[in-house]
Protein backbone atom coordinates (compact mmCIF):
# COMPACT_ATOMS: atom_id res chain seq x y z
CA UNK A 1 0.00 0.00 0.00
CA UNK A 2 1.34 3.37 -1.02
CA UNK A 3 2.13 6.33 1.65
CA UNK A 4 -1.06 9.07 2.04
CA UNK A 5 1.39 11.62 1.62
CA UNK A 6 4.36 12.49 -0.01
CA UNK A 7 7.49 15.14 1.10
CA UNK A 8 7.40 17.64 -1.56
CA UNK A 9 9.63 20.51 0.27
CA UNK A 10 12.49 19.97 -1.94
CA UNK A 11 10.25 19.60 -5.30
CA UNK A 12 8.22 22.83 -4.87
CA UNK A 13 9.62 26.38 -6.07
CA UNK A 14 7.56 28.06 -3.67
CA UNK A 15 10.19 29.48 -1.30
CA UNK A 16 11.71 31.47 -5.10
CA UNK A 17 8.34 32.41 -6.42
CA UNK A 18 7.28 34.41 -2.95
CA UNK A 19 11.09 36.00 -3.28
CA UNK A 20 9.81 37.47 -6.48
CA UNK A 21 6.49 38.84 -5.79
CA UNK A 22 7.86 40.49 -2.31
CA UNK A 23 11.04 41.87 -5.03
CA UNK A 24 8.27 43.80 -7.14
CA UNK A 25 7.20 45.58 -3.99
CA UNK A 26 8.50 49.27 -3.81
CA UNK A 27 9.69 49.08 -0.73
CA UNK A 28 12.41 45.98 -1.60
CA UNK A 29 13.72 48.15 -4.49
CA UNK A 30 15.52 50.19 -2.47
CA UNK A 31 19.53 50.88 -2.89
CA UNK A 32 22.54 52.04 -0.89
CA UNK A 33 21.91 52.25 3.01
CA UNK A 34 18.12 51.59 2.80
CA UNK A 35 18.64 48.12 0.46
CA UNK A 36 16.33 45.41 1.77
CA UNK A 37 18.12 41.60 0.80
CA UNK A 38 15.82 39.31 -0.17
CA UNK A 39 16.83 35.65 -0.35
CA UNK A 40 15.33 32.46 -0.76
CA UNK A 41 15.72 28.70 0.34
CA UNK A 42 19.66 28.14 0.76
CA UNK A 43 21.57 30.88 -0.88
CA UNK A 44 24.15 32.69 0.80
CA UNK A 45 23.04 35.37 3.08
CA UNK A 46 24.51 38.58 1.76
CA UNK A 47 24.25 40.39 4.79
CA UNK A 48 23.12 40.18 8.51
CA UNK A 49 21.04 43.29 9.01
CA UNK A 50 18.05 44.46 6.51
CA UNK A 51 17.70 41.00 5.53
CA UNK A 52 14.77 39.04 4.47
CA UNK A 53 14.56 35.45 3.90
CA UNK A 54 12.12 32.60 2.57
CA UNK A 55 11.66 29.29 3.14
CA UNK A 56 9.63 26.79 2.77
CA UNK A 57 9.68 24.54 6.31
CA UNK A 58 7.29 21.49 5.23
CA UNK A 59 5.36 20.12 2.58
CA UNK A 60 3.27 17.84 1.84
CA UNK A 61 1.38 16.11 -0.79
CA UNK A 62 -1.82 14.02 -0.90
CA UNK A 63 -0.71 11.43 -2.92
CA UNK A 64 -4.99 10.54 -2.93
CA UNK A 65 -6.55 13.98 -3.72
CA UNK A 66 -3.08 15.72 -5.12
CA UNK A 67 -3.60 18.51 -3.09
CA UNK A 68 -0.11 20.10 -1.87
CA UNK A 69 -0.48 22.05 2.14
CA UNK A 70 2.95 23.20 3.93
CA UNK A 71 4.54 25.99 5.83
CA UNK A 72 6.46 28.96 4.43
CA UNK A 73 8.66 30.93 7.24
CA UNK A 74 9.53 34.39 6.26
CA UNK A 75 12.49 35.32 8.52
CA UNK A 76 13.39 39.20 8.82
CA UNK A 77 16.92 39.95 10.36
CA UNK A 78 18.43 43.61 11.51
CA UNK A 79 19.19 45.41 14.51
CA UNK A 80 16.58 47.79 14.44
CA UNK A 81 13.50 46.59 16.55
CA UNK A 82 10.96 49.14 14.77
CA UNK A 83 12.37 48.56 11.34
CA UNK A 84 11.55 44.45 11.55
CA UNK A 85 8.26 45.19 13.07
CA UNK A 86 7.37 47.54 10.23
CA UNK A 87 8.58 45.36 7.15
CA UNK A 88 6.68 42.47 9.46
CA UNK A 89 3.58 44.10 9.41
CA UNK A 90 3.66 45.04 5.73
CA UNK A 91 5.05 41.65 4.58
CA UNK A 92 1.88 40.23 6.75
CA UNK A 93 -0.47 42.96 4.92
CA UNK A 94 0.58 41.77 1.40
CA UNK A 95 0.87 37.59 1.95
CA UNK A 96 -1.98 37.67 3.78
CA UNK A 97 -4.50 35.59 1.33
CA UNK A 98 -2.36 35.95 -1.15
CA UNK A 99 -1.70 33.75 -3.91
CA UNK A 100 1.91 33.52 -5.73
CA UNK A 101 1.64 31.32 -8.27
CA UNK A 102 -0.71 28.50 -7.68
CA UNK A 103 -0.52 28.56 -3.88
CA UNK A 104 -2.47 30.77 -1.58
CA UNK A 105 -0.82 31.99 1.67
CA UNK A 106 -2.41 32.73 4.90
CA UNK A 107 -0.87 34.22 7.91
CA UNK A 108 -0.54 31.96 10.87
CA UNK A 109 1.67 33.42 13.58
CA UNK A 110 4.98 35.64 14.40
CA UNK A 111 7.80 35.04 16.90
CA UNK A 112 10.94 37.69 17.76
CA UNK A 113 13.99 36.61 18.83
CA UNK A 114 17.03 38.36 19.99
CA UNK A 115 20.35 36.10 17.88
CA UNK A 116 23.06 38.14 19.00
CA UNK A 117 24.21 41.66 20.87
CA UNK A 118 22.20 44.47 19.28
CA UNK A 119 20.25 41.69 16.60
CA UNK A 120 16.99 40.67 16.01
CA UNK A 121 15.04 38.45 14.27
CA UNK A 122 11.52 38.21 13.64
CA UNK A 123 10.03 34.72 12.17
CA UNK A 124 6.54 34.73 10.07
CA UNK A 125 4.56 31.61 9.40
CA UNK A 126 1.97 31.14 6.51
CA UNK A 127 0.40 28.39 5.76
CA UNK A 128 0.33 27.49 1.92
CA UNK A 129 -2.30 24.84 -0.05
CA UNK A 130 -2.03 24.58 -3.60
CA UNK A 131 -5.43 25.67 -5.63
Amino acid sequence: MAPYFENVKDKIDLSELVEKHLQEREIFKSTGDEKVFLVSGKQPRPSRTRLVSVNVLAALKDTETGSTEGVLNINIQDHDTLWIEYIGEYIQLIMDEAIVSNYRLTYNNEHLFKVADGLFFKNLKFNFSKI
